[in-house]
C-alpha cells in the first residue's frame, strides 16, 4: 500500500467517526429555536440574506426590519448560499447540516495541521480522532453555533502560517492573514490574534527588519481586505468607523458587574444580561431611543464605569472568569454536560504529558507555528479576562490541545505495546 492510500484511509476513518458522532448528538440535542437565541439569530439572518432582504432581523431583536449589526456576518453569509439553493428545505436542517460539514472538515484539518507540524501519521490520526469524538463541538453543530465555521478558518490560518518556517514567505503571510480575516467575520474578537501574530513576526524576524516590516504590511492588508465591505456598510449606516458589531458592550457589561463579581456566587464570572442588573432599564426602553450601535456604546460605558469604580473586586472576578471558562466542572448534572467535562479532562491531562514530550525534544515545531498557536491561545485568554468565562470564548483555542494530547497517547500506546511484547516473550 502506498503512503497516499494510507493517508486517504486515515482521512476516511476520521470523517466517518466525526459524522457518526455528530449525527448521534443531533438526534439527542434539539436546536435553539427561540428567536433571541444565538442559533436563531444566525439562521434568521441567513434566511434574510438568501431571500434578498439584506442583513436584518424580523424577530429576535428590537430593531425589526432595520439593518442589523448584532451578529457578525460570517456564519449568516455562509448559510445564505445553501438556503438560497434549497429554499424549500427547513432552514434549521440546512444550518445544522452546514455546521456539521464544517466540523467534519475541522477534524480533517487537524490531521493536516499535525502532519504539517512534523507529526507522524499515527499521531496525526489520533489527533483527528480526538477532534472527531469531541462532544462539545458536536453540540455546537446541533444548536447551531458559529464556532465550527470559525474554527475552520482558524485552522486554515494556522496551516498556511506554518509555511513561513526558515524565512518569511510573503504568499504564506498573505493567505494566513486572509484566512484569519474570514475567521474574524465569524467572531470579531479574533482580531486580537492578528495583533499578536504581527508582534510575533516583528520579534522572530527582528534581524531582518525590512522583510519583517514587509510581512507585517502584507499580513495587515490581507487581514483588512475581507473586512472592508462590512466596515464600509456599517460606517454608511451608523456614521461611525470602524464598527465590527454591536454585541461586545452587552457581553462586557454582562461580565463585569456587581453580580458577576460575587466570589462563589451563582453567577460568579458568568454572563448576567445587563437588563437584569439592578437599576438598569429594560433593553426595549433603550432600543426605543437608541440604535444598536448606541446601545452597544452605552453598555461599554456602563461596564467601564463599573471596572474603574471596583478595582478591589477585579482579582476575584478574573479568577471566576478563568474558573468558569477553563475548569471543566459540569454546571448542570446531565449526561451531555458530564460527557463534555470528561472529554475536556482527558484532553487536558494528555495535553500536559504531550507538552512535556515536546519540551524534552521528542517533537519539534517551527517557531512561527508555535507563535501562531500561542497567538490563538493568548487571544482567547484575553477575551475571557476582559469579557466573561464561557466555553464558547475558549473553544477555538482549546481544540488545538488535541495536537499535544495525540502525541502523549501515541507515546503511551507504544510503551504499552513494548511492555506487552516483553511480557509475552
Amino acid at each position: 500500500m502506498s503512503i497516499s492510500k494510507k493517508t486517504s484511509g486515515v482521512f476516511l476513518l476520521i470523517a466517518v467517526v466525526a459524522i457518526a458522532v455528530r449525527i448521534a448528538v443531533l438526534m439527542v440535542i434539539p436546536p435553539e429555536t427561540a428567536p433571541w437565541s444565538d442559533g436563531a439569530q444566525y439562521v434568521n439572518l441567513g434566511v434574510s440574506v438568501a431571500q434578498g432582504n439584506g442583513f436584518q432581523l424580523e424577530e429576535g431583536n428590537y430593531w425589526h426590519g432595520q439593518p442589523a449589526i448584532t451578529r457578525a456576518p460570517g456564519m449568516p453569509l455562509v448559510l445564505s448560499l445553501p438556503l438560497f439553493l434549497f429554499p424549500d428545505l427547513s432552514p434549521w436542517s440546512v444550518a445544522r447540516t452546514v455546521t456539521v460539514l464544517f466540523d467534519v472538515l475541522n477534524a480533517l484539518l487537524i490531521v493536516c495541521l499535525a502532519l504539517k507540524f512534523g507529526a507522524g501519521r499515527l499521531t496525526a490520526c489520533i489527533a483527528g480522532c480526538l477532534y472527531a469524538c469531541n462532544p462539545l463541538t458536536a453540540a455546537m453543530c446541533a444548536y447551531p453555533s458559529c464556532e465550527p465555521i470559525g474554527i475552520t478558518f482558524i485552522l486554515l490560518y494556522l496551516f498556511v502560517a506554518s509555511f513561513s518556517v526558515e524565512r518569511i514567505r510573503i504568499l504564506s503571510v498573505f493567505f494566513s492573514g486572509l484566512m484569519l480575516s474570514f475567521a474574524c467575520l465569524v467572531r470579531p474578537n479574533w482580531l486580537l490574534i492578528g495583533v499578536l501574530h504581527v508582534l510575533a513576526i516583528l520579534w522572530l524576524y527582528c534581524k531582518k527588519k525590512k522583510t519583517a516590516v514587509l510581512a507585517v504590511v502584507v499580513f495587515g492588508l490581507a487581514l483588512i481586505l475581507p473586512l472592508t465591505p462590512w466596515l464600509a456598510r456599517n460606517a454608511i449606516l451608523f456614521g461611525k468607523f470602524p464598527i465590527m458589531g454591536a454585541g461586545a458592550g452587552e457581553t462586557f457589561y454582562g461580565g463585569n458587574n456587581n453580580i458577576s463579581a460575587i466570589v462563589g456566587g451563582k453567577y460568579w464570572g458568568r454572563l448576567v444580561m445587563p437588563f437584569r442588573l439592578p437599576g438598569e432599564p429594560p433593553l426595549y426602553e433603550l432600543a426605543a431611543r437608541m440604535n444598536e450601535y448606541e446601545v452597544d456604546k452605552y453598555y461599554i460605558h456602563q461596564g467601564m464605569k463599573w471596572v474603574k469604580s471596583h478595582p478591589s473586586d477585579l482579582p476575584g472576578l478574573v479568577l471566576g472568569k478563568l474558573y468558569k471558562a477553563y475548569i471543566p466542572i459540569p454546571r448542570v448534572k446531565t449526561a451531555a454536560s458530564l460527557a463534555g467535562s470528561l472529554y475536556r479532562w482527558l484532553i487536558y491531562g494528555c495535553a500536559l504529558v504531550g507538552m512535556g514530550l515536546y519540551w524534552k525534544g521528542r517533537e519539534k515545531i517551527p517557531c512561527i507555528s508555535v507563535a501562531a498557536l500561542l497567538a490563538v491561545f493568548m487571544a482567547h485568554l484575553v477575551t475571557v479576562v476582559l469579557f466573561v468565562g464561557d466555553l464558547r470564548f475558549v473553544q477555538a483555542g482549546e481544540v488545538l490541545l488535541v495536537l499535544p494530547a495525540a502525541l502523549a497517547l501515541k507515546y503511551i500506546c507504544l510503551r504499552t505495546c513494548r511492555r506487552l511484547r516483553g511480557i509475552a516473550l
